[in-house]
């Protein structure tokens, strides 16, 4: 990555604010979700499936509010909807923080599930205001930034939360989460940002988004936007697939080191395997940056996917944990370059109009397939399909998903662009 470029991108004062806010919020977030789990481990271990529960609290929102997040993203003021999602999520953070005082598992679930739904809102408008605020070139160093981010949280998270939940205990711990999210809507506030690309779509009034037949029908247009388009059709179904790999490769990893590779050292081995993931995706974040300057994102991301599938197959029939982790390694850097080319691309071809309907739709269609790869595995294993036959199906998933790309996106590209010049 080179740092030259970085420090332009920083040079532009709302996108350094922007990521700033991300950094904080996903600081405080990582902060909050481990002292929650250890909580819950803690004070009902005899309930371990509470953990599980949270877990489905966090991703089920998705599925309520798929309708609203991506209207209000287009239809509202988008800095608002960004930094209102902080604030309201720090006050349901004291809401859960009472809730946790009273060991009231039914509350801190509600809770737990409200504070996740209003998160939602925020992907949609932040992605649509990083759009507007960045030129086209700038989108995927940006989402390299994005990438390194989240590897870094994905190494250091779980230790810092342990920390902190061992030293100031729960309450403490979202306490830190609670200032972090103040943080973060400020700095989103403070942001000056064009009327444009707050509002591409003019100004709304609240009542009418209030009206069911108006929220549906822009729902539907986003939903024709996608259908008509075939690229981003394809991405959509892209997001899919890409929700069973995460579904399915954020628990068969400790599988397959409890039940095949090291059953007596399968917890030490799943933090080294966290640690090997995270630098992973941290190298490829870095790398990624001068790839793209070379190869166009589609393709990048149609040859990531294919390698990231032969990985994956390889990683599950690897016969000791040294193989294992060497093509885990492999597969966490291809993973950085699926995600940094898949999110920097989507920027430059749709619309500012139509971005927050757009994600909106992709993100909420991802966890539905996420929660559903839980399921199949859930229910499979290791009854119906042993634990080699879970990373086949997910390596093939990603070779199937590659291979139709390589065969669709190219050709639909170069017809887009042969309309372009046209007009």
């Amino acid at each position: 990555m080179d740092s030259n470029n970085v420090i332009q991108l920083f040079r532009n004062k709302n996108y350094l604010k922007l990521f700033f806010a991300e950094f904080t919020s996903q600081l405080g977030n990582v902060i909050g979700i481990m002292a929650i789990t250890f909580y819950l481990l803690d004070k009902f271990s005899q309930q371990p499936y509470y953990t599980t529960l949270k877990d489905m609290m966090h991703a089920l929102p998705a599925l309520v509010v798929f309708l609203f997040i991506g209207v209000f993203a287009d239809r509202l003021d988008r800095q608002k909807i960004a930094a209102n999602c902080d604030l309201i999520r720090a006050f349901l953070t004291l809401c859960l923080m009472i809730c946790i005082w009273y060991d009231s598992i039914g509350l801190i679930f509600l809770a737990i599930f409200i504070r996740s739904a209003v998160g939602k809102f925020f992907p949609p408008a932040q992605s649509a205001i990083i759009q507007g605020v960045l030129s086209k070139e700038e989108y995927p160093l940006a989402a390299g930034l994005n990438s390194m981010l989240g590897s870094i949280f994905l190494l250091f998270g779980s230790g810092l939360g342990a920390v902190v939940y061992w030293n100031l205990g729960v309450q403490g711990a979202f306490l830190l989460d609670f200032i972090c999210l103040l943080i973060s809507a400020m700095l989103i506030y403070s942001c000056k940002i064009e009327l444009s690309v707050r509002k591409p779509n003019g100004s709304t009034n609240w009542k009418e988004l209030l009206t069911f037949k108006i929220l549906l029908k822009d729902f539907i247009d986003g939903v024709k936007y996608v259908v008509y388009d075939r690229v981003l059709l394809l991405l959509t179904l892209g997001s899919a697939i890409l929700g069973v790999v995460n579904g399915g490769l954020g628990i068969i990893p400790i599988f397959i080191m409890k039940y095949k590779l090291s059953p007596n050292l399968y917890e030490e081995m799943s933090v080294i395997e966290t640690i090997v993931f995270g630098i992973g995706i941290l190298l490829g974040s870095a790398l990624c940056a001068k790839v793209t300057k070379k190869i166009k994102l589609y393709m990048l991301l149609i040859l990531s996917l294919i390698l990231s599938g032969i990985f994956v197959i390889i990683a599950g029939l690897s016969s000791t944990i040294i193989i294992f982790l060497i093509f885990h390694f492999f597969f966490s850097v291809s993973v950085s370059f699926i995600n940094i080319s898949f999110y920097g691309w989507i920027p430059q071809i749709v619309n500012t109009n139509m971005m927050g309907r757009f994600r909106g739709i992709l993100d909420p269609v991802s966890s539905l397939f996420q929660s559903l790869s839980l399921a199949f595995i859930a229910f499979t294993f290791p009854s119906i399909f042993s634990i080699e036959m879970l990373f086949i199906i997910i390596g093939g998933s990603l070779l199937l998903l590659g291979t139709l790309y390589i065969l669709k996106i190219p050709s639909l590209v170069q017809r887009k662009e042969k309309v372009f010049e046209i007009q």
